[in-house]
């Protein structure tokens, strides 16, 4: 029997697009949460002949679609290690580059990175866990930061491609887990369009990318390339209601006025996300233990965003994105 808890996620980038990757080991290795998954979404359909009565044909199955959900804790890994959601980020349309000691990597609209995700059944035993896998994954992702709860931040990345095979029994690798702790998210330096007034209690930023498989009729999943079909980064977070000489959203929203997103935390900072022209676009009264608060929505003009990890050893900038293509 599987545990959910000794599941295990690897995961690597595609060589080549529309060619997922055959070898994965332990150094793919994934730290996420218990929550994640792969999984077949097969087309089924069922057929309504008639034959002089009552009668039920066998139902024809359509392409064999992956759908992935990976949740992983943000946090840096440590001096000259790429961050463990470095596959994910790039399979998400970011392109990576290294300055100045950060791993940074912003949206891209040239990098068309691929990823291959195996799932082994929470079984240590010799092959006694179960295998599944998806390739050619490419992900929708949002960032969620909470400042009032638990105190971390989060990424959700939200994935389709192609269901390689039927799960397989199989024998987990050994992997070697990244301990550099999650930093907590207090005594960070925010801001909310602009201002560093504002008092929020949650962020959330989303990438707005709708994921859509393409079909390859040749391959007998019947799935090819999975493409990203727009980005629309947006945001929302929840600040405590202050006077407006300290806050004034609804001018904001009056004026058009773009201004900075910018969360940074940890010594160094560890990890910052920025965005230049963040807008609002939505004000809606709230309350939370008690105390009035706004609920602010908002777009990222331009798709300015930026992730950053320190730990590079770079101190100039470079960069690198898989861009290669196989149908």
């Amino acid at each position: 029997m599987s545990k959910e808890k000794l599941k295990l996620f690897l995961i690597k980038l595609q060589t080549l697009e529309g060619t997922p990757e055959t070898t994965l080991v332990g150094s793919n290795f994934l730290y996420c949460f218990s929550e994640s998954k792969i999984s077949l979404n097969n087309d089924v359909t069922e057929l309504d002949l008639v034959g002089g009565g009552y009668t039920q044909q066998a139902a024809v199955i359509g392409r064999h679609l992956a759908e992935a959900e990976l949740i992983v804790p943000l946090k840096n890994y440590g001096d000259g290690i790429v961050p463990e959601i470095d596959a994910l980020l790039q399979s998400s349309g970011f392109a990576k580059s290294e300055n100045n000691g950060y791993f940074i990597y912003i949206p891209s609209n040239t990098t068309r990175a691929s990823a291959t995700v195996w799932c082994y059944g929470g079984d240590l035993r010799t092959s006694k866990s179960i295998l599944e896998k998806a390739g050619n994954l490419k992900f929708d992702w949002k960032l969620n930061f909470d400042f009032s709860g638990n105190c971390y931040g989060k990424a959700s990345f939200t994935g389709a491609g192609r269901y390689i095979v039927v799960p397989t029994d199989s024998t987990q690798p050994t992997v070697s887990q990244n301990t550099t702790a999650i930093p907590t998210l207090k005594g960070v330096t925010v801001s909310i369009n602009g201002s560093s007034a504002y008092r929020p209690m949650s962020l959330d930023i989303e990438g707005n990318q709708p994921i859509t498989p393409t079909t390859l009729a040749s391959d007998s999943s019947g799935i090819g390339i999975t493409g990203i079909d727009e980005k629309k980064i947006k945001f929302s977070t929840k600040v405590y209601k202050d006077i407006q000489a300290t806050t004034d959203p609804f001018t904001a929203i009056v004026n058009g006025t773009e201004g900075a997103i910018d969360l940074q935390w940890g010594v160094g900072p560890k990890l910052q996300v920025y965005m230049k022209y963040a807008q609002i676009t939505k004000v809606t009264p709230s309350t939370d233990g008690g105390f009035e608060t706004y609920d602010l929505e908002g777009q990222v003009n331009r798709n300015n965003f930026a992730l950053r990890f320190i730990g590079s050893s770079e101190s100039s900038s470079s960069s690198s994105s898989s861009s290669s293509s196989s149908s």
